[in-house]
């Protein structure tokens, strides 16, 4: 039986190169990830200036850390480093949603610590 979420993941990973990323873990990187859109803008809040994304990345469960676990081994609060593919520059972000799609692809929604 096909997982569906897989065969999404995987038609958009081939026809969109532009939304190919990699995320890091600790010192775990899945080098095959997608990322929906990543939007970095800075709001000033009572609490200071702060950079809020509008970020969402998948990538397949079998890449993830611990590829067992529903959620990959990856917690909401965790930081996570994001690069897009031919950039030089990682950028960190805290995982505020973990979500399993299907039975093999994890979705991150991801936020902006402070500035």
């Amino acid at each position: 039986m096909t997982d569906a979420a897989r065969t999404v993941f995987d038609a958009v990973w081939a026809a969109m190169p532009d939304l190919r990323c990699e995320v890091r873990v600790g010192r775990h990187t899945m080098i095959m990830a997608k990322i929906n859109r990543l939007l970095v803008s800075r709001e000033n809040t009572d609490m200071g200036q702060m950079a809020v994304p509008s970020s969402i990345v998948e990538f397949p469960k079998v890449d993830a850390p611990k590829p067992n676990d529903d959620t990959g081994g990856i917690s909401a609060g965790e930081s996570v480093d994001v690069r897009m593919v031919g950039a030089a520059k990682w950028q960190t972000f805290r995982v505020g949603d973990v979500a399993q799609l299907g039975t093999t692809v994890v979705r991150l929604t991801l936020e902006a610590e402070y500035a």
